[in-house]
């Protein structure tokens, strides 16, 4: 994951929950879901929260050793900037290894505030007890983990119906095969820093569970497609510091390099929370653990230490994924057609399931490093094969993507620390055409005062690939320029402002909008320290953009400007340590032609560890009244550990969430989750597969783990 989505998940959690380095695991939990919260609440885009806690809680569990890291290794450990990552290895060189936390305030830019939020993250200790690597010890002696996880909706959907297979062959996209239950297994084994492996299976709800239960019909028509047992299936085997292998990946990995610009294949997060965190800390090849099936790779990947400024990174993917193909039943001098990628990772229905894996993606290439000091320069060559042909959709915005089955890509990316400030930027080119390109600085111009500069150009007939996140307002990369400003001022001890405002522009056609467009995006925020128990904030952001007016292909397109505002106070405050409060009320409108509709949401939430009790609630009563769909107001909340909810409030009603994590001893864990929305406007909830008859609807999730 990278620095900035770090930065951004913490910074709203930790000032009042780290106490030195002995954190309980209530208080983790703690740090980890509000840390979750901001980051889900801000995102435009589908995250990985599942992917964003392992982050989280491997960095809590595993903290960086100050007095031994490297300025890379560092720069990894939330809230501290490259300025200050340089400040502590120079303060080491000259003065030895560090003797006590305190002595981190004799460090310019050090403060005591700081040095409280770093705590949990960082460790003294030169080596870790036990850290001499064997392969046999490492295999048997790692700290291992197996959950087991059952969720489901309690009320019946549209999409499950029992019926005749000519029905479902003449609809295959309208009735699920599978039942509604949602299971999850994974087991992973970790020893250090040094050695992981495991195995993950997920079943979504509708999906098949046991093929055999299925018709000769239907079993004939799914083929292979429908797996024995789980839908999905994934391993990972990761080895890591050992001499001059720095990382070495077997089976599912990640890859993260520059800036995104063309491969980075994590949870990648836009506007940061904290405006100034806007560069990319890439650490290469990364084990994968999640359920997302589409934003990984599959294969080998190794990093190799050539001389001590210098690292070689060569990766080979080969996987098959999700595709609409133009014919179906090909024979053997007939190539399959590709017309889109899938990406929802769903196959609840015949036609999803003769999607499933529909054709094979292979990727190839290298990444070579450079870094001396604070000087970094990275080059990344990369070609992408799809075993079929490649025609997009004919849709007219589609146009500038090529009709082709190879892919070559090339980019180069760069840092720089000259004094307190950092540039970065990467410049990337498919096929030596026109190239896409972001440049940033980020300068830290006192201990009170941060500023980011951000500027990115991706040209409408860039074609990324399939793996690029860099910073955007949209999920892809092409098609888009920008400029982006981002402060952050420490007002007083305990007040902070922090803003960015973004002003971007579409040169080309998007869905939905037939004509070139602009936008911008800002937000400002006020953040108040009232007490080590109290803390509230009060936030505005203004998001305006353009769509098409008419949808009538006879008429010329027109745009009309969307106007989107919402207004949002949060207060947080603990009356112990075993009990603590949180209020929010948010305002949205928007405006469009001569629309202008309103929505607001407004909850309370109780967080109660029980004495003496290995229990833990989490309770929220939540309000909300939208005039439309449009009005929809996002907001987190508590979850059984690695799953995530973020339900979307909108028309008029209420919702309960109670979440509730009990310690049976030292090896096993019970989670329970239970949410309930009620409508008081509506006697239908949701459309299509899901759609549900009545103004109620329930899920619930049950999880267990044992640690050994």
């Amino acid at each position: 994951m990278h620095k900035g989505g770090v930065v951004l998940v913490l910074c709203f959690a930790v000032f009042f929950s780290l106490q030195a380095q002995n954190l309980s695991g209530d208080k983790i939990a703690s740090i980890v879901d509000e840390a979750v919260e901001q980051i889900v609440a801000e995102s435009d885009e589908e995250v990985d929260v599942q992917m964003l806690t392992e982050s989280l809680y491997d960095m809590l569990e595993n903290p960086v050793h100050i007095n031994t890291a490297d300025f890379r290794e560092l720069t990894k450990i939330p809230f501290v900037s490259e300025p200050l990552a340089y400040q502590l290895i120079r303060y080491r060189n000259k003065y030895g290894i560090l003797q006590s936390l305190y002595e981190l305030q004799a460090i310019s830019g050090f403060y005591p505030a700081l040095i409280q939020k770093i705590s949990p993250f960082i460790t003294l200790e030169i080596t870790p007890t036990g850290n001499t690597f064997k392969l046999q010890k490492a295999l048997v002696s790692g700290r291992k983990n197996i959950f087991l996880r059952y969720g489901r909706t309690l009320q019946p959907q549209a999409g499950y119906q029992k019926t005749f297979d000519s029905i479902i062959q003449e609809h295959p996209n309208q009735i699920i095969l599978g039942d509604p239950n949602a299971l999850y297994f994974r087991f992973t084994s970790r020893y250090y820093s040094h050695l992981q492996y495991g195995f993950t299976m997920e079943k979504d709800a509708g999906e098949i569970f046991l093929p055999t239960r299925l018709s000769d019909t239907l079993r004939q028509l799914t083929a292979h497609k429908a797996k024995p047992v789980f839908d999905y299936y994934s391993f990972h085997l990761f080895l890591e510091k050992i001499k001059n292998i720095k990382a070495l990946a077997l089976g599912d990995y990640h890859l993260q390099f520059g800036q995104g610009l063309l491969l980075w294949t994590s949870p990648a997060f836009g506007k940061a929370w904290n405006p100034v965190e806007i560069k990319r800390y890439a650490q290469g090849i990364k084990p994968y653990k999640s359920t997302d099936e589409n934003n990984f790779l599959r294969g080998i990947a190794g990093t190799f230490q050539l001389h001590k400024d210098i690292q070689l990174t060569v990766f080979y993917s080969n996987k098959k994924v999700d595709a609409n193909i133009s014919n179906a039943d090909t024979s053997l001098t007939e190539e399959t057609t590709v017309t889109s990628f899938q990406r929802t990772g769903l196959h609840r229905t015949l036609g999803e399931l003769l999607d499933k894996h529909a054709i094979r993606l292979r990727l190839a290439g290298g990444h070579l490093r450079f870094q001396h000091k604070t000087l970094e320069i990275g080059m990344t060559a990369m070609g992408t094969r799809i075993m079929g042909n490649y025609i997009p959709q004919k849709a007219f915005y589609l146009s500038n993507f090529p009709e082709q089955n190879t892919f070559a890509h090339y980019s180069l990316d760069f840092s720089y620390l000259l004094g307190r400030t950092v540039f970065f930027g990467e410049i990337s080119s498919y096929a030596f055409q026109r190239p896409a390109q972001l440049w940033g600085m980020s300068a830290y111009l006192h201990p009170r005062l941060s500023l980011s500069l951000l500027y990115r150009n991706y040209p409408a007939n860039y074609f990324p690939g399939f793996f690029a996140h860099p910073f955007a307002e949209k999920t892809a990369t092409t098609n888009e320029k920008g400029f982006y400003a981002g402060i952050q001022v420490l007002l007083h001890s305990k007040w902070t402002l922090s803003a960015y405002v973004d002003n971007f522009s579409f040169p080309f056609l998007r869905y939905r909008t037939d004509a070139p467009s602009r936008g911008h995006d800002y937000r400002l925020q006020l953040d108040f320290l009232a007490s080590r128990h109290i803390k509230m904030y009060f936030r505005y952001r203004g998001k305006a953009g353009q769509i098409n007016q008419n949808t009538n292909p006879e008429m010329l397109p027109t745009l009309t400007e969307q106007n989107k505002n919402s207004y949002r106070i949060h207060v947080d405050y603990s009356l112990s340590n075993s009990l603590a409060f949180a209020n929010r009320f948010e305002l949205l409108t928007l405006r469009k032609s001569d629309y202008f509709g309103t929505g607001y949401l407004l909850f309370q939430d109780v967080k109660w560890n029980v004495r003496n009790v290995p229990l833990g609630i989490h309770f929220r009563f939540a309000i909300f009244d939208t005039d439309s769909y449009d009005e929809r107001i996002y907001a987190y909340e508590h979850d059984v550990l690695y799953a995530f909810s973020v339900p979307a409030y909108y028309y008029k009603g209420s919702r309960i969430n109670l979440a509730i994590r009990y310690t049976l001893n030292r090896h096993f864990t019970l989670w329970c989750k239970l949410g309930h929305t009620r409508y008081t406007n509506r006697q239908t909830i949701g459309s299509g597969l899901t759609g549900i008859q009545g103004n109620a609807k329930t899920d619930v999730r049950l999880q267990i783990r044992w640690k050994f």
